[in-house]
């Protein structure tokens, strides 16, 4: 559990990251109330956040070789 105040866990966050990879932090912190409590979990959040994106556009990127 990430945020216990609102109750969103890890895997709420890997969800929406994966569903909106364009989306800001502030659109998870809207669409699924993560660290809109008390706080205290918003660099936990944004730091799982951040790397769930960085992962998803790893697998979605097109990697071409070319020869000359």
């Amino acid at each position: 559990m990430v945020c216990h105040c609102k109750m969103v866990s890890i895997k709420e966050i890997k969800r929406f990251s994966t569903k909106y990879p364009n989306a800001s932090f502030d659109e998870l912190m809207l669409s699924t109330g993560v660290s809109t409590g008390c706080g205290r979990c918003k660099s936990l959040a944004q730091s799982h956040f951040d790397s769930f994106r960085k992962n998803g556009k790893k697998d979605t990127q097109l990697l071409l070789n070319f020869e000359r």
